[in-house]
């Protein structure tokens, strides 16, 4: 049997040892409000907001409920935190959310659990429209919330030099991320300055101050046909950069048909990205893998960051771009663990190590991963699994494995420069065929009374005459793990039922997985379900 190891399912609040490096400790969970000031119990203020309420009332209750995002902001700025902005599930917004200098919020949803969460829908994508904003905000939690049709989805903005230099949070759970996108002009997209992002950080005015935000966290969530998730540099759209990230969290969150650099870890210390699933469809002809897409994951100024148990899943590239790949580590990072992770079909790199003409990554660390038939599509000569640009950068290759393309010409470890990778270890690599690994889930959807079944379609291997009213074939369900939470799929995750279907009541991802024995489990495949329930 082929010996094959995979991190453990790691939460990025617990410490993660890894041989030769110190253990990190990542973003906890939101605090808990305060519940009593001295001897008096603390009742939060609670603003309901409804499609059909109206702002004359005060919006303590629910019959009470305001209609308008505008004056429940103004609610919220007149009461005490902590304060709580519920909004009716099944109910659309196309205003902005514009709230201002108020701490420990929590927005999140009331009404029928069987409805749709409510929309923040801005319906308008015109450069620089949010349609959240938080100005000189700290501690506010996001529950629940389908928010984007925008340029920003939620923008955070600190008001420099007046406003707080150091902030917490926001934390953004169980929420969808949509549709937040930036000019449809492909030359144009190839300019940073054309990428939506769903959620931005930056500042007002420039000025030498660094804004810091400590624990922001994104878990069980869904980003689906956005430009970029985050992004935290420099000046854009008339946001300036300076924001520095501390014990950042990502997790269990997955990123679907996101297309360009979607997660920056640039200015960042003491990160987390796990256990979360960046999926782009190649085989689509509508979107092939090349015509969007640059990096996943792009690195640079961090210390002490960790990528961990993470899908990675055809990842193209811009035009003329020397991308195309899963984790670029672009300059200036110091320590960051890249372990446990899965990535298949970059159609450029897997793992890009460019570190600018000094070579300025240092002391990384890449173990326990499985690269599977990385840069096999691309003709320039920076492909391969692992791409070394500019001479100088150190790090350690560790019991990783690695899938060749059918091309035996590509390369596994591509020196773009001569002796670029001069200064890494290379430690008990596996180095297999294709044909060791479980064949890909094939996953298609129905829309059936106001919910969507997921179907496991028989793969080729399987019996191609048995219909589906028959039933899918054992061979095409045989070792298909799923999840719905927005998590990559692991061994332990549920088994696809035998019917061969599961059915989704509000939008969704599904992810599936294969394990085989004796194989590397496959790559994992990933379907979006936009549920609307009948209201």
């Amino acid at each position: 049997m082929l010996g094959f190891i995979l991190f453990g399912v790691l939460s990025c609040c617990s410490s993660i040892p890894i041989t030769g490096h110190a253990p990190l400790q990542h973003a906890p969970a939101p605090p808990a409000q305060p519940s009593h000031v001295g001897d008096v119990p603390l009742i939060p203020t609670a603003v309901f907001v409804s499609a059909d309420g109206n702002d004359a009332l005060n919006g303590t209750t629910a019959s009470t409920a305001v209609r308008s995002l505008a004056r429940a902001a103004a609610l919220l700025a007149s009461a005490p935190p902590p304060t709580s902005l519920l909004l009716r599930r099944g109910d659309t917004w196309t205003s902005e959310l514009a709230l201002t200098q108020l701490v420990n919020v929590t927005i999140t949803s009331y009404g029928s659990p069987s409805a749709s969460r409510p929309k923040l829908w801005r319906n308008n994508y015109t450069v620089g429209l949010s349609a959240v904003t938080l100005t000189d905000m700290s501690g506010v939690v996001i529950s629940g919330i389908d928010i984007g049709r925008a340029f920003f989805g939620i923008r955070v903005l600190f008001n420099e030099p007046t406003g707080p230099t150091a902030a917490t949070g926001p934390w953004v759970s169980d929420c969808v991320l949509r549709d937040v996108l930036g000019s449809e002009d492909r030359e144009c997209l190839q300019r940073t300055g054309c990428w939506a992002t769903a959620i931005h950080l930056g500042k007002t005015a420039a000025d030498a101050s660094v804004s810091t935000v400590k624990n922001l966290s994104i878990t069980n969530t869904v980003a689906v046909n956005c430009d970029a998730l985050i992004r935290n540099g420099a000046q854009y759209h008339g946001v300036v950069g300076g924001v520095q990230l501390e014990s950042m969290a990502i997790r269990e969150t997955t990123l679907h048909e996101c297309n360009y650099n979607t997660v920056e870890l640039i200015n960042n210390t003491n990160s987390c990205i796990a256990n979360c699933v960046f999926f782009r469809d190649g085989r689509s002809p509508t979107l092939p893998s090349f015509v969007a897409g640059t990096t996943d994951v792009i690195v640079g100024t961090v210390i002490g960051n960790a990528i961990l148990n993470n899908e990675f899943a055809s990842r193209g590239e811009l035009g003329a771009a020397p991308d195309g790949c899963a984790i670029d580590f672009e300059t200036n990072a110091t320590g960051t663990q890249v372990a446990g992770n899965y990535i298949s079909d970059s159609y450029g790199a897997g793992v890009m190590v460019f570190g600018h003409a000094d070579g300025s990554n240092h002391e990384l660390l890449l173990a326990h991963n499985v690269f599977n038939r990385d840069g096999c599509g691309q003709v320039k000569g920076d492909h391969g699994a692992i791409a070394f640009v500019h001479p100088g950068s150190t790090g350690r290759l560790k019991g990783n494995t690695y899938v060749r393309c059918s091309n035996a010409s590509v390369p596994l470890f591509n020196d773009v420069e001569p002796n670029a990778s001069f200064y890494w270890e290379h430690i008990n690599d596996t180095v297999v065929a294709a044909g060791e690994v479980a064949q890909t889930p094939n996953l298609t959807v129905a829309h059936v009374n106001g919910c969507a079944d997921v179907l496991l379609v028989p793969s080729i291997a399987a019996n191609a005459t048995e219909s589906r009213a028959a039933g899918v074939s054992a061979p095409a369900l045989a070792g298909v793990r799923y999840t719905t939470d927005g998590s990559a799929p692991t061994a332990t995750s549920p088994l696809f039922p035998d019917a061969g279907s599961v059915t989704l009541c509000r939008s969704g991802v599904l992810n599936a997985k294969r394990f085989g024995a004796e194989l590397i489990p496959s790559s994992t495949a990933s379907v979006w379900v936009d549920v609307q329930p009948q209201e």
